[in-house]
Order: C-alpha cells, then structure tokens, then sequence
C-alpha cells in the first residue's frame, strides 16, 4: 500500500501545475490538500463503526472497493492537462492561455505537425536538470517540507500515547480529542486558502511573500502549541494546545506545499517527489527519536525539541525560500 499510494503526491503537485494559475493556487493545493484531512477523519470515525458491522476484513474490502471505485472513475474522466480535457470550455481555456498555463496554440495545420513541433520543444528543453535539486529555493521548501512531517509524525505516532499513559484519558476519550485536531485541520484549511488567494490578486501580498508568511506562522504556531503541552498535565489544556498546533500546521497547504508549483512548472512531480522522500525520511525518524528524548529526559524535553525544530523551519523557510520559477535557469548551459 506504501508504494503505491507514494506517488500521489508529487503526482498532485504535477497535476495542479498544469491546470491552476498563479492566483489561485492557495486554493487549488489546500482543496487537494483537505482530502488528506476528511479522509483521516472518515476513517477515525467510520472505520470503527464498519468494523462493528461487518467485521474488519469487510472494512479493509470496503475501503479497498471505494479507492478501486474512485480511480475508475479518474481515468475515466481525468485529463493531464487541460487541452486533453472534455470538460474545459472555451471560456476557460482562454483564461488558462492568458494566465500561462496553457501555451498558446501553435499554427501547425495538422496534428502530425504539432507532435514535431511538441517533439522539438522538449528536445531543446532537455532532460530533468539535476543540478536543480541543489539550488537553494529547492533545498529550503524540502527542509520546510521535512520539519513539517517531523512535527506531524511525533504527533500522530506518540500523542495517543501521551494521553492514556501520562494523562490516564480513555481510548475513546482520546480518539475523540484526536479527532477533534483533524477537524480543526480541515477547517483552517478551507478558511486560510481563499483569503491567501485574495490577498496575492489583490496586491497586498506578494506570492512569496505570501508562502512565507503562512508557512512561518504555520512553524512558529506549531511550535508554540508543543511548548504549551510541557506546561500543563489538563487533557483539555493538552487538547486545546494541540488544536492550536495542528490549527496552525494547516496553514502549510498555501505555504510551503504550493511552494512547490511557484519554483518549477515543467518539473513539479520530480521536485515535489524528492521533497515528499525526505521528508518520509524525517517522517520515519520522527518516532524513533521521540521515543529515545521521552525515555532519556520526559516529555517535557521532547516538546521542547519539537518547537527548536519547527523554528528552524521558519528560519530556513522565512530567508531561503523562492516563488521564482527555476525552469528557465535550470535548463541554461
């Protein structure tokens, strides 16, 4: 299940580059970014409930038909790119070719001629530019990408065991309080992302501007709400401080996450997908380290270390990070 479902999200990011201009990108990456959260709390809040109807090898075969049911339905009527698509009018294409989504149609008199045409263009483009990877704006939205999975998998791997072997909170008890931060999650999402929109077609805010504003705050908020957690032994204190945190988290679809469609058009999946490993990386680390910090000096210690992280992420992300597309300097020799 790990490696099929790994490539869907640099496959996203690769997806929303091609179809979404610049100004409503916030929009676009967090909408995607939402069904991450209402799948979680599908599956927190049904998956117990199927499991006491049917038993849990129907609920595995009920969720396995529903992702079945789900990609037929997406190669069905899906399209990689909006000149493929049967359902964008021309209206909207127009838009697209204003916007620079879409280049503009070529003057090639027959389809065979176009295809030369395409083959030319991604001849002169050349292959992935390596050397992309090691530019600095690339380097900053992967160590934001990275510190954010750290914060994220400490969370989901050990807070349920915060609450019932420190707190003494019931199982139920708990899930509910976890629930509770994916909604929270879902929520800030679909509130942040129109008005990040807004504020960039406005002029206020500049694009970059705008990613890091939100991913910094995003860090800082969630780093705070670690720190709270190590002054108080309240479940509901704890479950507020974390609400806080994961409140703040959310505001990472608009920031660093979209950050991915600004630096590169032509290579979006690519970076992304390099971004997504180090991160899983970091994701796989996360536990193990808590696990050694919470052994060695408490819990205490370890949401302390979890907020010095995320100030990192700021700081990285707050002075290294870029909206420049890179494609064009990529592909210079």
């Amino acid at each position: 299940m790990g490696l099929m479902e790994g490539p869907s999200f640099p496959t996203a990011g690769s997806m929303l580059s091609k179809w979404i201009p610049a100004k409503e990108r916030s929009t676009a990456a967090s909408l995607a970014d939402t069904g991450g959260s209402i799948g979680g709390l599908l599956a927190l809040g049904g998956g117990p409930i199927l499991c006491t109807w049917l038993g849990w090898r129907a609920t595995f075969a009920v969720c396995g038909s529903v992702s079945t049911a789900f990609c037929i339905v997406w190669l069905v009527m899906a399209a990689s790119r909006p000149t493929g698509s049967r359902f964008v009018s021309d209206g909207e294409m127009s838009m697209l070719i204003k916007e620079g989504v879409v280049d503009q149609p070529s003057k090639a008199s027959n389809p065979e001629a176009e295809k030369a045409l395409a083959a030319k263009k991604a001849k002169v483009e050349g292959g992935f530019p390596w050397r992309m990877l090691t530019s600095t704006p690339v380097l900053a939205v992967c160590y934001a990408h990275s510190v954010f999975n750290f914060g994220r998998y400490f969370l989901y791997g050990w807070i349920p065991t915060f609450y019932s072997q420190v707190l003494g909170v019931p199982a139920v008890t708990a899930g509910f309080y976890m629930t509770c931060l994916q909604v929270a999650d879902a929520c800030v999402k679909m509130v942040v992302a129109p008005f990040a929109d807004q504020l960039v077609n406005s002029g206020r805010l500049s694009i970059l501007g705008l990613r890091r504003l939100l991913s910094c705050a995003a860090f800082v908020g969630f780093g705070t709400g670690m720190l709270l957690c190590a002054l108080t032994t309240s479940p509901l204190l704890i479950t507020a401080a974390l609400v806080i945190a994961k409140s703040a988290a959310s505001c990472h679809a608009a920031g660093f996450k979209t950050n991915y469609l600004d630096i590169s058009k032509r290579h979006t999946g690519s970076i992304s997908g390099v971004g997504n490993t180090l991160a899983t990386l970091s994701s796989t680390v996360a536990p193990l380290i808590a696990g050694s910090v919470i052994q060695a000096s408490g819990w205490s210690a370890m949401f302390v270390l979890c907020f010095f992280v995320n100030l990192s992420g700021a700081v990285v992300f707050g002075l290294f990070s870029s909206a420049t597309c890179l494609d064009p300097v990529a592909h210079e020799d």
